[in-house]
């Protein structure tokens, strides 16, 4: 009996000074400042909430863009995207219904430097299937450098949001919040943030239709400029979402030439022998 009074003092102790059994997190905590920054990719899932139909983004930080540049031919799944999230912001049918449409986007500051060079900007081109869409052509350092404030505004944005119970790297906004996914998205006249042309699948695909090829651009003002393929995004219907890195091409010609070697090696190895064998 009197271990068990210690006891309950002691939990009552804890309980007082804030320490113990964790309750779950609540809902209005803002999405953490540092999974919210300057060169993160962020996904938007974009549809009419079930049971309401307002329109409203699921926007999912998913890291930064050194993630997905790696060109290594690595594939991994996106831990915060969740079957939940999407069941109950969309309804259970939010991968059939061919009504909720998805796309990532991302750039880096305007002073950056190597690989995150100034003005840098990341987005994604929908497609049937993986490398399947046309590659995003790169532009002067004062173009993306528009592009490159509005992704920002998205960034400062989903900072100031309050995350999703249970994933601290999700948030839900109706899609007419100031810097949501939607308006940074739609704001400028006949572009997709601010830079990418509609109708090209830029940057936005449909669920359950489509691929999310990711493009890295650098500006004609950078020491390395282009467009650089990275990869692609998929998502099945259990939620499990992907991403595929290309192989950068030294591996595709190291790869070659061991298949090479290996074809010459095998004729030589025919040739002397008796039997032609």
């Amino acid at each position: 009996m009197k271990k068990r009074n210690l006891t309950l003092l002691t939990l009552l102790a804890l309980a007082g000074a804030g320490i113990g059994v964790s309750p779950a997190r609540a809902a209005n905590v803002p999405v953490n400042t540092t999974t919210s920054t300057t060169g993160d990719l962020i996904l938007g899932f974009q549809g009419s909430q079930t049971g309401t139909g307002t329109p409203v983004v699921l926007e999912i930080d998913l890291g930064l863009n050194t993630l997905f540049n790696k060109l290594d031919g690595s594939t991994f799944t996106l831990s915060s995207v969740l079957l939940a999230d999407l069941n109950s912001t969309f309804g259970s049918g939010w991968y059939t219904s061919g009504l909720v449409k998805w796309g990532v986007v991302g750039t880096t500051s305007n002073t950056g430097i190597g690989v995150n060079a100034k003005n840098t900007i990341y987005g994604t081109n929908a497609a049937a299937s993986a490398h399947g869409s046309t590659a995003f052509a790169n532009g002067t350092g004062s173009a993306q450098a528009g592009a490159q404030s509005q992704i920002s505004a998205l960034y400062q944005g989903l900072k100031n949001t309050a995350a999703l119970a249970g994933n601290a790297n999700a948030a839900l906004v109706t899609q007419a919040t100031t810097n949501s996914y939607t308006l940074t998205e739609t704001s400028a006249a006949n572009q997709t943030f601010a830079y990418f042309t509609p109708g090209q699948n830029a940057v936005d695909g449909v669920v359950g239709s489509s691929v999310l090829d990711l493009y890295q651009l650098s500006s004609t003002n950078n020491t390395n400029p282009g467009t650089t393929y990275l990869g692609t995004f998929t998502i099945d219907a259990n939620a499990t979402a992907r991403f595929a890195a290309v192989p950068e091409p030294s591996t595709y010609v190291m790869l070659l030439g061991s298949l090479g070697a290996f074809f010459v090696f095998r004729r030589n190895r025919r040739a002397n022998s008796p039997a032609g064998i």
